[in-house]
């Protein structure tokens, strides 16, 4: 006869969640690979509930910095304070869906156990998981295999995978500690190689600028960006929400920054917004303004932030485009672009490395983020790039070393 499992299993359960993600939040990028013994530790567990508190209280504790980001950029105000709250139980009950119904029961074979650690991997990559959460296991792949791209992806699942077999299968210890041996000799090879021979620097006539919103101006931007033309900048990247398309196509001042820059062959690369006065009220779309022979061009993003910009079953809601690569060709470069919310997403990574980029950028908007969330986007983006063993540049308009 079946019995209700004591409380003790899932007080452990709740406590290790907690402790694991107070670890996680330590301010240095080699946290990230926690992330891969996640799922050895979701199987410890002997009952789908207390699996399921686990990684709830994981995800919760990853997210709490969208309380302090959603009360920042409404108010703080007692009336946004059930939003915020909400919003970080949705951050915490959303992910945790996937490994719930993925749980292996406690008689499940070794093949079974392996095909829903597999499954639950690849429904945490694709859309809709894989364009709304992080912590996704693969995405620390980078740290242990960098610059193997998809192969690098493929070695760090099958690592996950051990971790997980070893340990849900005692019995079977032995014959997988080989395989985990093998691919941590393998991990620390290819660190070693990579760091030896992989310089990887961005092209010296590029340069990503930081900003402060509170006090960087139209006349400063547009004297920053001068300035470095006048240095032999060819492409100078500005961070997200500088300003909007048609701001930069009739104000006058951009209309001399424009001419500026199509004289010198130069190119500005900038997040921007874009309204449709056609839509209704307030309906506009968010993306990247790239100014070239006096020209504006604009690309949507990816996937804007949920919430604040990209609310589905709102009117004035701000459009997703999950099948883009987010890859544009500019100065010989295949540059892969990542706005803001999207340098946490797999889905929008695995997609941009298709296409082969040859650099990747980060603009960022973090005024009303704290700084443990901005490290946390930061180390995202770089691991990845760090998988596809190409430089990066960032560019954030809430730096306390801006630029301007």
């Amino acid at each position: 006869m079946y019995t209700e499992p004591p409380l003790c299993p899932r007080l452990k359960a709740i406590l290790l969640g907690i402790g694991f993600s107070l670890v996680f939040n330590l301010n240095h990028i080699a946290i990230f690979g926690l992330l891969f013994f996640l799922p050895a530790l979701w199987l410890t567990f002997q009952d789908r509930i207390s699996a399921s508190l686990f990684i709830f209280f994981v995800y919760l504790g990853f997210s709490w910095a969208i309380i302090p980001a959603i009360l920042n950029y409404y108010g703080w105000e007692w009336g946004f304070v059930p939003l915020a709250f909400f919003s970080w139980f949705i951050a915490g009950i959303l992910p945790s869906i996937p490994w719930l119904f993925c749980y292996p029961t406690r008689n499940a074979s070794v093949f079974k156990v392996a095909i829903l650690i597999t499954i639950l991997i690849i429904i945490l990559s694709i859309p809709p998981f894989g364009v709304l959460i992080w912590g996704d296991p693969i995405s620390a792949s980078g740290l242990f295999f960098p610059g193997l791209k998809y192969t690098g992806i493929v070695l760090g699942y099958i690592l996950i995978l051990a971790l997980g077999l070893w340990t849900r299968f005692p019995i079977y210890q032995k014959k997988i500690s080989w395989m985990i041996l093998i691919l941590v000799l393998l991990s620390i090879a290819n660190n070693i190689i990579f760091t030896c021979r992989h310089k990887i620097i961005p092209p010296r006539d590029w340069i990503a600028l930081n900003t402060n919103p509170w006090h960087t101006g139209p006349r400063d931007l547009s004297k920053l960006i001068l300035e470095n033309v006048q240095q032999g900048k060819s492409v100078i990247i500005l961070p997200e929400n500088i300003t909007d398309v048609m701001t930069i196509l009739k104000n006058t001042r951009w209309q001399h920054t424009r001419i500026i820059l199509a004289q010198h062959q130069a190119v500005v690369i900038m997040g921007a917004v874009k309204f449709n006065v056609q839509a209704p009220e307030d309906k506009h779309q968010e993306g990247i303004a790239i100014l070239k022979d006096n020209t504006v061009q604009f690309f949507d993003d990816r996937q804007p932030l949920p919430i604040i910009s990209w609310r589905p079953f709102v009117a004035n809601d701000v459009s997703a485009f999950w099948a883009k690569s987010g890859v544009y060709r500019i100065d010989n470069q295949q540059l892969g672009v990542f706005v803001c919310f999207e340098d946490f997403l797999p889905w929008l990574y695995l997609t941009t490395l298709a296409a082969h980029p040859s650099l990747m950028i980060s603009i960022a908007n973090h005024w009303w983020d704290i700084p443990i969330a901005i490290h946390k986007q930061t180390f995202s983006f770089l691991i990845w790039a760090r998988l596809a063993g190409i430089p990066t540049l960032i560019s954030d308009n809430s730096q306390p070393n801006a630029n301007v």
